[in-house]
């Protein structure tokens, strides 16, 4: 699995047109201790809002990290649009392996997770 061109241009229109609106709204800012790595690798964070995926992946300007998420409870339109920003389901609340193989498998092509 690799990032698709088409979720690049997707994390270039979100940072380009949202950073400066959630930095605003949300005071979001980042700060990191080293540089942000070559890809493949795993960022783990403490998910305390929604949105959460998309003001990390604003704020770290280099590679596509794709999500895993949880779609359960989303409106249809939404959980087919996940995919243009590289987020990919698991299922809330059970042990979901499908999710846990992608995320190796991302790994392994050099993706970040």
């Amino acid at each position: 699995m690799r990032t698709e061109w088409y979720q690049r241009v997707m994390w270039k229109a979100l940072r380009t047109l949202r950073t400066r609106t959630w930095v605003n709204d949300y005071n979001i800012s980042a700060s990191f201790h080293q540089p942000i790595p070559e890809p493949p690798f795993v960022l783990v964070g403490n998910h305390a809002h929604k949105l959460d995926p998309y003001f990390a992946g604003s704020l770290i300007a280099g590679p596509v990290i794709h999500y895993m998420a949880n779609i359960d409870g989303v409106p249809p339109l939404q959980q087919r649009l996940a995919h243009l920003v590289a987020a990919y389901p698991k299922k809330k609340g059970v042990p979901d392996f499908e999710a846990v193989k992608r995320t190796f498998s991302l790994i392994r092509s050099g993706s970040a997770v």
